[in-house]
């Protein structure tokens, strides 16, 4: 099965979009030194690109209180830690609820086809996709704790969360916090 898969970003720009994709098929991304120059730069192209549907669009929350990284930290070190509540995690600063708020006005004014916005479970992540969408489902694979590189079984359950194939004319979108 051939995948799409993209990292969205959406920033302030004409449209209010940046798509950054890696390859197969085409790469949106600001580029590493390593990889080759995007394809599509002007937010017009990369949009009329996503209308097209087939993508999995992946987009980290906005900016968080940094300070509730420790207080998060000291949770989970107690077991004070509650994935449910939000006042036992790192959460959204204003600022990046207000980069959410107007991402999601840019997103669903350019009103790019997404069948499923599917989101971690972290508040973070959650406000940020409710911003963006009506409906959305939550994730277990999205949730991790801790890099997903060092565990194989979050490996496969992401890897599972990316193979899924958009329905014709649409496209996925992830919300997540790694």
């Amino acid at each position: 099965m051939f995948i799409r898969f993209c990292r969205f970003l959406l920033m302030a720009s004409a449209m209010g979009l940046l798509a950054a994709c890696a390859k197969p098929d085409r790469n949106f991304a600001p580029p590493a030194a390593s990889e080759p120059r995007p394809e599509l730069t002007a937010p017009a192209d990369i949009v009329a690109a996503l209308a097209k549907g087939g993508y999995i669009l992946y987009m980290r929350h906005g900016e968080t209180i940094r300070e509730q990284g420790e207080i998060e930290a000291k949770n989970r070190e107690t077991g004070r830690f509650n994935i449910e509540d939000c006042t036992t995690q790192r959460n959204l600063s204003d600022n990046g609820r207000e980069q959410a708020r107007a991402s999601g006005v840019a997103y669903r004014r350019v009103g790019i086809p997404v069948a499923r916005h599917i989101s971690s479970r972290y508040c973070r992540a959650l406000q940020t996709a409710r911003l963006f969408a009506d409906e959305v489902e939550l994730s277990e694979a999205l949730t991790s704790e801790g890099a997903i590189t060092k565990n194989p079984e979050r490996i496969k359950a992401v890897q599972a969360v990316l193979s899924v194939q958009p329905p014709p004319g649409q496209n996925l979108m992830l919300f997540a916090h790694q």
